[in-house]
């Protein structure tokens, strides 16, 4: 068992029952834990003498409907999934479902992109854009910052560390994104050259915890023939009746008719700066 949790068995046991539900959610249940070595749900009721009603999975609770619905398409165990679609206990206040957009290009997919953020930027206080790569943090960082939008990702060599009282956009990694919240999460590059060598599983963690970052609204974005498989639950979903996230293709998006040019759309290589691949 990991030293952090045995060092935290005798507090536990003496906090109340919301104090102990804030500690369940700093050891990192199995759905949102990134990396292969931590606790398991099962390990964490069982040596803290819980039962499995005593879990409360905070990422149900703290997001809308809307986003707990579609994060639950990641949750692969079911007996989990049910467990986490069950405790969402935030009103549905949000009139915006989640949007999947599936882009033509990479053009047409930062396009989209720096559009989605100046449109948040209206009604949200806090937005995160989240990419799998730190390759790419930099790189769409610089794009960003280039289109004229102002951002703010964590600089490794000045240390400086993030705002997160302004309001201004956060560029981040899904991992360095952990434990964090935020009105709006923006996941562009859900394509195959992101994820290669990552197994499906470890995929679906990432999502999971990408989504749940979000409180009021998420957006995610792919390229046409490039999407990663597990999107494909997405697409399926938009077809329900009362879906829970909308889905777009480039032909159809509102502004495919008269979209803003931003930077050369000639340049679609990977050594493009907003994507580094």
């Amino acid at each position: 068992m990991p030293s952090f949790l045995s060092s935290s068995l005798a507090l536990a046991r003496n906090w109340s029952c919301t104090s102990t539900t804030k500690l369940l959610a700093s050891l990192k249940p199995s759905a949102t834990r990134i990396y292969d070595h931590g606790s398991t749900d099962k390990e964490i009721i069982r040596t803290l003498g819980l039962k499995r009603s005593n879990l409360t999975l905070l990422d149900a609770f703290r997001c809308c409907p809307y986003i707990v619905q579609v994060a639950a398409e990641f949750i692969s165990d079911v007996a989990e999934r049910a467990a986490f679609l069950n405790q969402a206990r935030t009103a549905q206040t949000e009139l915006q479902t989640p949007l999947f957009y599936e882009a033509e290009d990479f053009d047409d997919e930062k396009e989209r992109l720096i559009e989605i953020i100046r449109e948040r930027q209206v009604v949200d206080r806090s937005i995160a854009i989240l990419f799998h790569l730190n390759r790419q943090v930099k790189g769409f960082a610089k794009g960003l910052r280039d289109a004229g939008l102002e951002i703010e990702t964590w600089d490794r060599r000045s240390g400086a560390e993030l705002d997160f009282g302004s309001g201004i956009p956060k560029v981040l990694t899904l991992h360095s994104a952990k434990g964090l919240t935020f009105d709006t999460v923006i996941m562009p590059r859900l394509v195959e050259m992101s994820f290669r060598h990552v197994s499906n599983a470890r995929r679906e963690k990432l999502l999971y915890v990408g989504i749940t970052r979000a409180t009021r609204w998420v957006y995610l974005s792919t390229v046409d023939g490039d999407a990663i498989s597990e999107l494909e639950r997405l697409r399926k979903l938009s077809t329900l009746q009362s879906s829970p996230v909308t889905m777009q293709i480039w032909g159809d998006s509102p502004s495919s008719e008269a979209p803003t040019p931003v930077g050369d759309k000639a340049s679609s290589s990977p050594d493009d700066p907003l994507d580094l691949l």
